[in-house]
C-alpha cells in the first residue's frame, strides 16, 4: 500500500542519515543528557503531582512559577524550596511518588530525542544520563521509557553521588566511572542547575530548549529541537 511504502522509505532514509553520520566524527566524546524535560516531558506530571503533594503537606497551592524553579533538583530539595518542613519530607516523597501515579499517561518522549541519541552513537559518541531521580523513580523511568534508558551506556541517579545539581557531582561520577575527559564531554539538560552542574564539571552545555521554550539559560548550544541541535554537533 501507499502509507506501507512511505513507511519504509521513512525507515529507509533514518538508516541512510546514520549510516552518514557514521562516517563523521562528532565534535565530541561523549554526550550525557538530563532525563525529565530533555529526553521525556514529564512537566504535567511533575508539576500536577507536586502541587498535590504540597496542597497535602501544608495546605497552600504554590505557584506554577515556583514549582518550575524545583525542576532539576532531588526530590528532598524541591519539597524544601516549596516549604515543607524537614520533618514532613520523607512523608513527602512518598507522597509525591503515589501522587504522580494519577499522571502516569501524560509522560511521552520529545520527538526526536532517539534519532538524537541514535545519531550520536553513529558518529563514535558515548551516550550517558546523569539525573536528579532517585534509583526507585528511575526504575519507573525504565519501565515506561526502556528504550531511551537503555541507549545510555552509563546512567547517574541521585542515589550514586553525595552532591547533586547544580554542583558538579552527577558529571564527575560519569567522568570517574566511564574515564572520560571532561574536555570531550557535553552535557545536555534543560535547566540553569544542569548548566551550572556542566560547568562545575568543566564540560560544554547545551540547553534542550524543547523542554524549556521559555527558559534564559546560559548554554553553549541553544537549539529549538533534537535534530537542530545533532546537525550543530556533527
Amino acid at each position: 500500500s501507499r502509507a506501507a511504502r512511505g513507511v519504509c522509505w521513512k525507515n529507509l532514509k533514518r538508516k541512510n542519515s546514520l549510516r552518514a553520520l557514521a562516517l563523521r566524527k562528532m565534535k565530541y566524546g561523549y554526550v550525557v543528557f538530563d532525563m525529565d524535560g530533555t529526553l521525556i516531558d514529564t512537566c504535567e506530571a511533575i508539576q500536577q503531582s507536586l502541587r498535590d503533594t504540597i496542597v497535602m503537606l501544608t495546605g497552600k497551592t504554590p505557584a506554577k512559577a515556583e514549582m518550575r524553579a524545583t525542576f532539576g533538583t532531588p526530590s528532598d530539595v524541591g519539597l524544601k524550596m516549596l516549604g515543607v518542613r524537614d520533618e514532613d519530607i520523607q512523608r513527602g516523597i512518598l507522597l509525591w511518588s503515589e501522587n504522580i501515579k494519577k499522571y502516569e499517561d501524560t509522560p511521552r518522549a520529545f520527538p526526536g530525542v532517539r534519532e538524537l541519541m541514535d545519531g550520536l552513537k553513529a558518529g563514535g559518541c558515548r551516550i550517558g544520563i546523569a539525573t536528579s531521580k532517585n534509583a526507585a523513580e528511575l526504575e519507573h523511568s525504565r519501565e515506561q521509557f526502556g528504550d531511551i534508558v537503555s541507549r545510555a551506556d552509563c546512567v547517574i541517579c541521585a542515589d550514586d553521588t553525595a552532591e547533586h545539581k547544580p554542583e558538579p557531582g552527577p558529571l564527575l561520577k560519569y567522568m570517574e566511572r566511564t574515564g572520560a575527559k571532561p574536555s570531550e564531554g557535553l552535557y545536555v539538560g534543560d535547566t540553569v542547575y544542569d548548566m551550572q552542574c556542566a560547568r562545575g564539571a568543566g564540560v560544554d552545555f547545551a540547553l534542550a530548549r524543547w523542554g524549556n521554550p521559555d527558559g534564559r539559560v546560559d548554554a553553549d548550544y541553544d537549539e529549538p529541537t533534537p535534530l537542530a541541535l545533532l546537525e550543530k554537533l556533527r
